[in-house]
């Protein structure tokens, strides 16, 4: 199955220029119909009075096993000029991202990243960004496999995380697939298919994961 990229979810301003990390992976790789999954392994995020700039690092597993390295570009700039903090943070092979927050608020009459936190599977939290920054906050969860895109110039204006919509297909029809007893058990997985339904997925999206789930109900 081709990994279908979908630019699932994104915070943040209109201004500076447009970013996804997917296409530097697939050119990486060999293209698209090589690539099985993408995880993030380390993040470096510089900030003053914002989020000036970002990067990611992958690890990206191919349909035939391989595992490759793949180094992200860094989007964004140096701010207004004030002095800039760059902090790195790096998984272990086997940590995922769960969770991403954050703040949207203004620098210079722009809307930007005004700082981000990242948590993961084994609890360990990398924060960026001033400590108490006004806006507009955020807060989703992944499954720790994703690259991102979003929009950057001076200050990183908007972050959000790309996934594969195979998968979200995959974990929608389960979702609906499940009895009473077993939705309860798996609250956690409840809550992202939730959140990938109701507030991600665009309407044309939603229309053929709602006819996939339809004909598999006819056919069951």
């Amino acid at each position: 199955m081709v990994y279908d990229n979908y630019q699932l979810v994104k915070y943040g301003g209109k201004g500076g220029m447009s970013y996804d990390d997917t296409n530097k992976i697939f050119d990486k790789v060999g293209g698209k119909d090589k690539v099985k999954r993408i995880r993030p392994k380390r993040v470096k995020v510089g900030s003053g009075n914002a989020v000036s700039s970002i990067q990611f690092d992958y690890e990206v597993e191919t349909v035939g096993g391989a595992k490759i390295d793949v180094i992200g570009d860094k989007h964004g700039g140096a701010g207004s000029g004030e002095k800039m903090t760059y902090s790195p943070f790096e998984l272990a092979s086997d940590e995922l991202i769960t969770k991403i927050s954050g703040v949207v608020g203004k620098q210079n009459n722009y809307s930007v990243i005004m700082s981000l936190e990242f948590i993961t599977s084994k609890g360990n939290k990398f924060s960026s960004g001033p400590a108490n920054a006004s806006g507009e906050p955020f807060s989703f969860p992944v499954k720790g496999y994703f690259s991102i895109y979003g929009q950057n110039g001076g200050y990183l204006d908007a972050f959000g995380v790309c996934v594969d919509l195979n998968e979200v297909k995959k974990a929608i029809n389960v979702f609906y697939h499940m009895d009473s007893i077993k939705q309860k058990s798996l609250k956690p997985f409840i809550s992202e298919s939730q959140h990938i339904y109701n507030t991600s997925l665009n309407s044309e999206a939603k229309a053929t994961l709602k006819f996939s789930y339809e004909k598999s109900e006819e056919v069951t």
